[in-house]
């Protein structure tokens, strides 16, 4: 008996818990279908130190890809049949150059930012700050107590606490930027670190004003 086997054709045939994904390119509203895609693993982790509340999903998705067409390329999004959303951190063809394995991360953003904030931005005038306007409003975040410090120094003993700031926002920040919540409260930036990773929360340390 002869066995013959399509390389393209057959490896939806053989897949077992298939779904269909949407393949989004990065910088452009172009889309692909892919009918049949293998979820190979899925693992979720906590990416940042919240409670549990910002869960990373490290997926690897298996699906054939003609070797004649652009590839998908890192920093390209996947959706799936939920309308989650996955950023391609590597992509490599399998033997055979008909099959693509992709690992992408979705962050749970959405379940773990529980408040808004605005991203305001400094107004300098003769070198002094005069004022502040909003340069991004309404910034899904959360906003976690991060230290404490107490200075028995002063008279009375005061104590100075630092918050992490988990922002759905790469905007990159500096001295120039400070964070605003609903409830009124004002954050000076003390430190910012985002958008050095694909997948990756953005993180402010902050003081309250």
């Amino acid at each position: 008996m002869t066995i013959t086997w399509n390389p393209v054709g057959d490896f939806a045939a053989i897949v077992d818990a298939s779904e269909t994904i949407v393949l989004l390119r990065r910088g452009s509203r172009t889309s692909t279908d892919i009918d049949v895609a293998w979820r190979y693993s899925h693992r979720t982790t906590e990416r940042e130190p919240s409670d549990g509340y910002a869960p990373a999903t490290d997926v690897v998705w298996q699906f054939e890809w003609p070797a004649e067409v652009r590839p998908p390329q890192v920093g390209d999004r996947i959706r799936d049949t939920k309308g989650e959303y996955y950023t391609l951190l590597a992509v490599e063809r399998t033997q055979g150059n008909t099959r693509l394995k992709c690992e992408a991360r979705n962050l749970r953003i959405a379940h773990g930012l529980d408040c808004l904030v605005d991203i305001q931005l400094a107004v300098w005038d003769a070198g002094a700050i005069t004022g502040w306007t909003t340069f991004r409003p309404a910034v899904h975040a959360r906003i976690q107590p991060l230290e404490t410090t107490v200075d028995e120094s002063s008279t009375p003993i005061t104590s100075t606490t630092t918050y992490r700031v988990l922002l759905d926002d790469d905007t990159p920040l500096d001295h120039n930027h400070r964070l605003a919540s609903g409830d009124g409260t004002v954050y000076r930036l003390v430190s910012y670190s985002g958008g050095e990773r694909l997948g990756d929360l953005a993180a402010a340390v902050v003081r309250r004003e």
